[in-house]
């Protein structure tokens, strides 16, 4: 089933506004797209060689010159840029959407089990 919405960009603006995030002025996608800006501190040649390598092979380094740095997030074990041509965040926004019975009822379980667990110590230590 496909949600009248658009999921990834929902879990985008959730991933941005939680967890870590930063940005730099060249960032290398999961994907293996080196994205890189216009302007910034680069090493002494740094930005030409990227801009010959974006002209050698376009599809795999990506010059953006409308930011200050490029945003990205760490996220399942990989550093992933924010806005990347691949959409990274779409499969794990579908898988998210198509099993979310389960990943309820697990957050469910997990939650009771950490309460269960605070209230144990708390017995524990309420005769110190």
């Amino acid at each position: 089933m496909s949600p009248d919405i658009n999921i990834s960009d929902i879990l985008e603006d959730v991933i941005m506004s939680k967890g870590r995030c930063c940005g730099s002025i060249v960032a290398d996608c999961q994907c293996g797209i080196t994205h890189f800006v216009s302007e910034g501190d680069y090493e002494e040649g740094e930005l030409e060689k990227l801009r010959e390598q974006a002209i050698a092979n376009p599809k795999k380094f990506i010059e953006n010159g409308t930011v200050d740095y490029i945003a990205r997030r760490e996220f399942n074990a990989g550093q992933w840029v924010i806005g990347c041509p691949c959409n990274w965040q779409d499969k794990y926004a579908r898988f998210i959407w198509a099993e979310y019975e389960i990943i309820a009822e697990f957050l469910k379980r997990c939650k009771k089990e950490v309460i269960s667990n605070a209230l144990k110590v708390d017995d524990a230590v309420e005769g110190i």
